[in-house]
């Protein structure tokens, strides 16, 4: 008997696997770009689908670390700098930054 074998080439989802790999990439970074690695891991998720559940899986997991470092990110914005804008805000004239002169510092080096 001839017996005849037939490839099935299977699709990949490259796109989930970029917005994996970026997702950790700009976690890494700090949430610099985060939008790209969420949108690609959106699109790898719907992907998934045509490519009979390839990269469902990595995508998923994209888009939980692009959650994560957007909201780190959201966190540091309040922590560090919104503090740093309100403060001479609510100081208002209370602090009078002429006045501060480091010029005159006197630096002790006997303390060895």
């Amino acid at each position: 008997m001839n017996q005849q074998v037939y490839y099935v080439e299977q699709k990949k989802n490259t796109v989930g696997l970029v917005g994996f790999i970026l997702s950790i990439v700009s976690f890494l970074m700090c949430g610099f770009l985060n939008i790209v690695p969420f949108i690609l891991s959106i699109v790898g998720i719907a992907n998934a689908k045509k490519c009979n559940g390839d990269g469902k899986g990595l995508s998923i997991a994209g888009l939980i670390i692009s959650i994560i470092t957007f909201i780190i990110k959201i966190f540091m914005l309040i922590m560090f700098v919104i503090p740093l804008i309100l403060i001479p805000i609510i100081a208002g004239d209370e602090i009078d930054w002429n006045d501060l002169n480091f010029n005159n510092v006197t630096y002790n080096y006997d303390y060895y």
